[in-house]
This record gives structure tokens, sequence and C-alpha cells, in this order.
């Protein structure tokens, strides 16, 4: 194929594509990234070429997570299209991988680097749906806060059979936060999930994790007037307006360091789960 924007396009999408695989399985199979222990902890295989005869052997945490950068930094040089069109976004585009390199970064506890590639995400799509004007389900592929949807985390059957944790349905205020009818059904007591298990709910990435990535690193940075303001941007959407007043006085202002962490990673429950 002859040198194009059309073949860089591809082959950005290729190493992205590559680097979420890894990515999702040093997750899956690793022990978390501990930059102390990441170079003698067991990762997984590095699989570079097409060799359906070799063995690939273990690499570490470490190696596994260099090879994701590589990869990322390889796409994002190649990389052409800023945002994929409602139907094509199950690709990578600019948006979609700032986003995914701030969810690595974040992991990595690279957190300057987590903020910096979030930033870079908003700054193509920042949209963020608002539960005051509009019911719309916000990990729908076609939704304005879809980055990538590349896959959907529940099958149908799955959404049948299973219900959610009381814990976790603590985790809302009922009454006032508009996401809690919106992304769960009740049934005799239990609540079954709505946000997943419909060809329509594919969801990768999405504008909100930007802001939650965000929030949560600048709170460890001991930013926490940044924190609280970056945090509110997304509760003002999802929350009906006489509780953001509360939180704006009572809840939010009021939270220590630890606290305001602990309560951005509810958050991140809240708003991201299933």
């Amino acid at each position: 194929m002859p040198e194009s924007s059309e073949k860089q396009q591809i082959l950005a999408e290729a190493y992205a594509l590559r680097a979420y695989n890894h990515f999702n399985l040093v997750n899956l199979y690793a022990k978390p990234y501990n930059k102390n222990t990441a170079s003698t902890d067991n990762g997984v295989p590095l699989a570079l070429t097409v060799d359906l005869e070799k063995e690939f052997p273990k690499a570490s945490v470490e190696k596994v997570y260099e090879q994701i950068l590589s990869d990322i930094a390889q796409s994002e040089q190649l990389m052409q299209v800023d945002q994929q069109e409602k139907g094509l976004n199950y690709r990578f585009s600019k948006a979609s991988l700032y986003a995914f390199a701030s969810r690595v970064y974040l992991y990595m506890g690279a957190y300057e680097k987590s903020i910096a590639f979030a930033n870079k995400s908003l700054a193509i799509n920042d949209a963020i749906i608002d539960l005051n004007q509009k019911q719309q389900m916000p990990s729908s592929f076609d939704g304005e806060e879809s980055l990538l949807a590349l896959e959907n985390p529940f099958t149908n059957q799955l959404q049948n059979a299973s219900f959610v944790a009381d814990g976790f349905v603590d985790l809302y205020d009922t009454n006032k936060d508009w996401r809690f009818a919106l992304y769960f059904s009740e049934n005799s007591g239990k609540h079954l999930v709505q946000k997943a298990g419909k060809d329509q709910y594919k969801c990768s990435f999405r504008t909100a994790e930007q802001y939650l990535n965000k929030a949560e690193a600048l709170a460890i940075l001991g930013d926490e007037n940044k924190a609280r303001q970056t945090l509110l941007i997304l509760l003002k959407k999802a929350l009906q307006k006489q509780l953001i007043l509360q939180l704006l006085k009572f809840k939010i202002q009021a939270l220590t360091s630890t606290d305001l962490i602990a309560e951005i990673r509810n958050e991140r429950a809240r708003e991201l789960a299933f």
C-alpha cells in the first residue's frame, strides 16, 4: 500500500489496538503497576510478531507498560483523525488515544501526564450529557460523550441473570441522582443494570472518565481546589440542581484531601461502572 494519510491512520489504529490489548491483559492477569516492583513482577507475554509456533515468555510488568507507552507514542505520531464519526467510533482516533493514555498514566501513578492527556482529549471533545435537560444513556455508542465504542461489557444474558450489589446501590442518592433511575431498574427489590447488555451500549472511553482522571490526579498531587472544580463539572450534569447546592456548600468543599480522593473514586464507580 503506498504512503498516504489513510495508511498512516490504519497503522496508528493498529498500534493503539495492540497497546490496548496488552494493557487489558496485564491488568487482568498480572499485579497492578507499582514502580518499586514492576521490574520484577511477572506480567504477560508480549506478542509483537505473528508466529503461531512460538511460545512467548512472560515479560515483566515494567516491560509490558514500556511497550504500551511505545505503541501509544507510535500511534500518536501517525494518527490522522481527531474523532471518528458515529458508527465508525469503534476505531481509534486522537480523542480516544489521548483518553487511553490518560488512563494508562493514571494507573502508573504518573499524574501530571495523566492530566495532560485528559486535557488533550477534552480539547477535542469535552461534552457531558446534562441529565437535568435530557435522560440519555451516556454509554450509547452514538452519544455525545462517546470517544471509543469498541466493546460491550455485558451480554444480554448476563444482564438478565445478575443483580447489582446492595452496597453498590448505596453509593447513590437514589432520590436526587438522575443516574440511578437511568442506569438501573428494580425487580422484586433487586436492581438490574440498564446501561449495558444491548448492542447500542458499547463503551470503551467516555469524556466523563477524562474529568474523573483529571480530578483524581489533581487531588493526589495536592491541587484540591482544581480537583473540586473538575469534579463539580461532572456532578452538575448528573445530579438534581437542589442537591448540587448542598454539595457545593456542605460536602465537596468540606472534604479533607484523603476524603476528596475517596469521593472522586466513589464518583468514578457511580459514573463508569458497567
